[in-house]
């Protein structure tokens, strides 16, 4: 190595090195004041708490230290779950701030376990505000695990009887499953709609019910896993034919379950071509699982449209026995299908 060339090295790591010590130094020194703040953020003077609550959210954010991020969240736990609105609702923002300065999982994990106090918390603006944070630090979750942890605090708020909760409650669970755009998510995302679209409510319970139907219907229609348009599918054909339901509301969950529906034909056995054969599927009773040749493509009754050739048509339904035919199709015909299926232990 070149005398030149040797020195510019050793000057650059010696700046490398001096600049990690001065982070460490910086790190440990902002630690050292959080911990000095600990009793001053739950003074019971106003002016003191407040202060010592702006002094941990201007250290978290300026520092890029994840130590001192989780220090700070934890410090910012006791304001958020507090009974004054003077500093919980600053704090749940701050709290949100804090998760969205870094991408650190552990950081924003801990900001979530944060929230759980004032997301449960008797009065509705600091719920609604709670909620608000929640979509912005999930705005930026990239795991599976951080979505589901985000959905856990929307169990209780979507199961509210105030729907001024309930409503953004069932918004924020759509955007969740969306962004993450994992089976696992999406599939937990739409077991929390269930509670919705179960409403009773006198005062707004249709419209509840059209929001949770709406978002089931986006969920199933975006998801590319089977299992889950499935049920998305299974939810929405269950209300279309629900008799404690309004007209409109019954109208939407069979629109939605037939755009759902729609989505399945490409990745199931059911024709893309000219080619191709329609076959009306019904069933006694009504509302089974329809199967050709293994895959799930919707619940009687039902229009298909089948490729022309041989297939394997099933029609399930619990407590039934399982009734299967084979189909040999030709292209440009018609045929209906209408199975009459036998209670088990007849």
């Amino acid at each position: 190595m070149k005398p030149a060339v040797r020195t510019a090295t050793v000057f650059l790591v010696a700046v490398m090195m001096s600049l990690a010590a001065a982070a460490q130094s910086s790190s440990s020194a902002q630690l050292a004041e959080l911990n000095s703040l600990k009793d001053k953020v739950k003074d019971p003077d106003t002016r003191t708490r407040v202060s010592a609550f702006h002094r941990v959210w201007m250290i978290a954010l300026d520092s890029d230290s994840s130590d001192v991020k989780l220090l700070a969240l934890e410090l910012m736990s006791e304001p958020a779950g507090s009974a004054s609105d003077q500093i919980r609702l600053p704090a749940v923002y701050a709290i949100a701030e804090v998760a969205d300065s870094t991408d650190d999982a552990s950081v924003k994990s801990k900001a979530l376990a944060s929230l759980r106090a004032p997301m449960v918390s008797g009065q509705l603006p600091v719920r609604i505000a709670t909620i608000d944070a929640l979509n912005s630090i999930m705005r930026s979750a990239t795991s599976p695990q951080l979505s589901l942890a985000g959905l856990d605090l929307l169990g209780e708020p979507v199961r509210s009887g105030n729907n001024g909760v309930r409503m953004p409650s069932i918004n924020a669970i759509a955007h969740i499953a969306l962004a993450a755009n994992d089976p696992r998510v999406s599939s937990a995302a739409l077991d929390l709609m269930q509670p919705p679209l179960e409403s009773e409510a006198l005062i707004g319970g249709m419209e509840v019910r059209m929001m949770a139907v709406v978002e089931v219907q986006r969920i199933g229609e975006a998801t590319s896993d089977s299992t889950v348009k499935a049920k998305a599918l299974q939810m929405l054909q269950a209300n279309g034919g629900n008799s404690g339901w309004e007209p409109e509301a019954q109208h939407r969950a069979t629109e939605g379950a037939t755009r759902v529906q729609n989505t399945m034909k490409p990745a199931s056995p059911l024709a893309n071509s000219a080619a191709n054969t329609k076959v009306s599927v019904s069933s006694t009773p009504a509302g089974a699982d329809i199967e050709l040749d293994g895959a799930f493509v919707g619940n009687t009754p039902s229009d298909l449209t089948v490729a022309e050739g041989d297939h394997t048509l099933q029609i399930k339904k619990s407590g039934f026995v399982t009734w299967e035919r084979k189909l040999k199709v030709s292209a440009g015909s018609t045929v209906h299908i209408d199975a009459t299926l036998s209670a088990t232990g007849q």
